[in-house]
């Protein structure tokens, strides 16, 4: 497999699991806090309310990022199919470090928005 199947496969497999991960927590978050599984934080695990506010929250926020990430990425690989080997390893390093780039962006926002929604006790906020 040449280096541009290689990114093609590496794309397919990081933004799928994004979505899929994605898709689950936001339609069957796990319903017990525990260390293992979730969006584990110290603001999601203050209690029940804020567990599945942060992983629906972050459920739905990966797997939408996953999903533009793929298509925007399909389209980059596409658009370069047949370019110099360093085009497509460059454009292979971008389009790896977006995906990076998106999961950190998805514990910030979820972050945000659980400080916004509860208070640093994890009480919700009217």
């Amino acid at each position: 497999m040449n280096i541009w199947g290689i990114i093609l496969l590496v794309v397919i497999v990081m933004s799928g699991i994004m979505i899929a991960f994605g898709l689950w927590f936001s339609l069957a978050a796990p319903k017990r806090i525990n260390l293992i599984f979730g969006y584990r934080t110290p603001m999601s695990m203050k209690n029940h309310e804020t567990w599945h506010f942060g992983n629906v929250y972050a459920g739905k926020l990966m797997w939408r990022m996953g999903a533009i990430l793929l298509i925007c990425s399909l389209i980059t690989l596409f658009a370069i199919m047949g370019d110099s080997t360093s085009v497509i390893r460059t454009a292979g390093i971008i389009i790896i470090i977006a995906h990076a780039v998106m999961i950190f962006a998805n514990i910030i926002l979820t972050e945000v928005a659980l400080h916004k929604n509860f208070d640093r006790h994890g009480n919700p906020k009217h």
